[in-house]
C-alpha cells in the first residue's frame, strides 16, 4: 500500500455505482457534501449539481471561474428480470468485444450481485461496435432499476497506483470535492463554481444541458478536470496533464496562456512537480464539446491506462494512474483559483493600458505642476 493514501473524496467518488442517467448516489454525495460546509448547491432541469464557493474579500467582477466534472461512467439498468435472467440496458460506449463474456455487478441499495454476460445486441457508436443491450445470468436476486457496473471492485491502491472502476471520468469529480474542502479550509479569497455533470457517456450530454439552462454563461471560463487516455503527452507518473485539445477540438489558446502563468507560479512552491502539455489526439471531453460551441474553456487531467477498463485482446481490466499525479492535479487546482485574473479580453486590455499610462503619467504630470 502507499504511504499516502486515498483522499477519502476520492475513495467515496469511485466506490459509488454509476451509470448514465442513474448518477443518484452520487449526486447524494455531492449534495451532503455541500451541505456539510455550508456551500450553496443546486441542480438544474437536468440534475446537474451546481456547488459555490464564493471567498471573503473575493473580487466580483464578471462571472466565476466554472470547473466540470462528470458523475458517470459507462454503465447500464436492468430494465426486466425473469428467473435468473435480466435484460440490461447500457448506457456509454464500451467495445462489445469486452462485453461479451464479461463478468458484471448488479448494485441494489445495500450489495451487489455477481452475475456474467450471456448475449449481447450492438450498435454503431463513436468507438465501433458498442454494446447496447445485455442478457445476464444472475447468482442472485436482482431487481428492475438495479444499477450495472463492470465486476471491479470501485478503488484500490497497489503500492503508488491507483486501480479503478471508472476513474477515466470520475477522478475529476472527486478532484473538484478536494479543491472545495482546500478552499473552504482556508477560506481562500475566491469565487469559483463547480459542476457536477450527469451523462457524460452519452455525447456529453449533462454539460450540455449546463449550456441550455443558462447556467454557463456566454464567456464564462470553464475548467474540465477528468482523465485522459494514456498516449503520447499524457503518460501516468508524469505529472497533471494541461490539456491544450482533445479528439473533438482544439481549446481557447487564452485560457491555455493564463493557466501556464498559474503552472509557473504552482512551481515556485512545488519545483520538481512534473506537469505536462499536450493537444492530445486520443480521447473526447466535455471541454471538446464547449469548445466546438466557441467557449472559454480547457481541461486538466490525469493520465490513465486501460481507459473505459478495456484491455488488451478484450480483457476487462482496471483502470490504473499514479495517485501523485491526482494529488498535483489537486494543488494545481487550488493554485489556479486563488491566482485567478481570468484570460484577456479587449476590456481588461484597455483597463490595464489606462492603469500603465496614468502610472507612468503621473510623476511627470506632478513634476510640471510644481514648476
Amino acid at each position: 500500500m502507499s504511504s499516502n493514501p486515498l483522499s477519502r473524496h476520492l475513495a467515496a467518488v469511485l466506490e459509488r455505482p454509476t451509470a448514465p442517467f442513474r448518477e443518484e448516489r452520487l449526486v447524494e454525495l455531492v449534495l451532503e457534501f455541500a451541505r456539510s460546509r455550508g456551500l450553496p448547491a443546486s441542480r438544474d432541469p437536468y440534475g446537474n449539481v451546481a456547488v459555490t464557493y464564493d471567498g471573503h474579500g473575493a473580487r466580483r467582477e464578471g462571472p466565476p471561474l466554472a470547473f466540470v466534472a462528470a458523475l458517470d461512467h459507462p454503465g447500464g439498468e436492468v430494465v426486466a428480470v425473469a428467473g435468473d435472467t435480466a435484460e440490461v440496458a447500457w448506457h456509454g460506449e464500451l467495445l462489445s468485444s469486452h462485453l461479451a463474456q464479461a463478468r458484471v455487478r448488479v448494485h441494489g441499495r445495500q450489495s451487489f450481485v455477481t452475475a456474467h454476460v450471456s448475449g449481447c445486441s450492438t450498435r454503431v457508436g463513436h468507438l465501433g461496435e458498442v454494446a447496447d443491450r445485455l442478457l445476464v445470468q444472475l447468482t442472485d436476486r436482482a431487481q428492475v432499476g438495479d444499477i450495472v457496473t463492470l465486476d471491479l471492485p470501485g478503488v484500490w491502491l497497489t503500492g503508488a497506483e491507483v486501480n479503478a472502476r471508472g476513474a477515466l471520468a470520475l477522478l475529476g469529480a472527486a478532484a473538484l470535492l478536494d479543491l472545495l474542502d482546500r478552499l473552504t479550509a482556508t477560506r481562500a479569497a475566491c469565487v469559483v463554481q463547480a459542476f457536477f455533470t450527469r451523462a457524460s457517456g452519452l455525447g456529453f450530454a449533462g454539460t450540455q444541458g449546463l449550456v441550455e439552462a443558462g447556467l454557463l454563461l456566454p464567456g464564462q471560463v470553464a475548467l474540465c478536470v477528468h482523465g485522459v487516455p494514456a498516449q503520447p503527452g499524457a503518460q501516468p507518473g508524469a505529472g497533471p496533464v494541461l490539456c491544450l485539445g482533445d479528439a473533438l477540438s482544439l481549446f481557447d489558446a487564452e485560457v491555455a496562456r493564463v493557466l501556464d502563468h498559474a503552472i509557473a507560479r504552482y512551481r515556485e512552491h512545488a519545483a520538481d512537480a512534473p506537469i505536462q502539455r499536450a493537444a492530445l489526439a486520443q480521447g473526447a471531453s466535455a471541454a471538446g464539446l464547449l469548445a466546438l460551441q466557441g467557449r472559454p474553456v480547457a481541461a486538466l487531467a490525469v493520465a490513465v491506462t486501460a481507459a473505459m477498463n478495456m484491455g488488451a485482446r478484450g480483457s476487462v481490466e482496471p483502470e490504473r494512474f499514479a495517485l501523485a499525479d491526482y494529488e498535483r492535479l489537486v494543488a494545481l487546482l487550488e493554485m489556479v483559483c486563488v491566482d485567478w485574473d481570468g484570460p484577456e479580453t479587449p476590456a481588461r486590455r484597455r483597463a490595464e493600458a489606462r492603469q500603465w499610462v496614468v502610472a507612468e503619467t503621473g510623476p511627470v504630470l506632478r513634476r510640471l505642476g510644481g514648476v
